[in-house]
């Protein structure tokens, strides 16, 4: 993992770092490029697999959340201090299956706490 990677991944937005470690959320879509590219994401993508973690992840964003609506994609989306949270309880192999092309993925291991971040993908 490089180093600027590393660094955007120390400090995404603490919602968004507490989706990626508390509740094993898989960061996709153009977010990180963005941060990478010194911009600012237009929202935060995030599969979890597991249903338990995913409506653990709902509650959470309700509690922290202003408004909460869903995508025309089918996302349960979530905005909260500024910034869009759409989530998915989905397979994140299929996803990415289905993708046509995917810049980033960020998440932890599912064995330990590791971050990882896969590049395209």
């Amino acid at each position: 993992m490089n180093l600027q990677l590393t660094q955007i991944a120390d400090n995404l937005h603490p919602l968004v770092a507490d989706i990626v470690k508390n509740y094993r959320g898989w960061l996709v879509g153009s977010a990180l490029l963005r941060l990478e590219n010194f911009e600012e994401p237009k929202d935060y993508d995030f599969i979890i697999e597991d249903r338990e973690m995913y409506y653990e992840a709902v509650q959470y964003l309700r509690e922290n959340a202003t408004s909460e609506s869903f995508s025309k994609e089918g996302a349960h989306k979530f905005r909260s201090q500024g910034i869009v949270i759409d989530i998915w309880c989905q397979e994140l192999g299929l996803f990415l299956s289905q993708s046509k092309k995917i810049s980033y993925i960020l998440g932890r291991s599912r064995y330990s706490d590791e971050l990882v971040i896969m590049k395209n993908i």
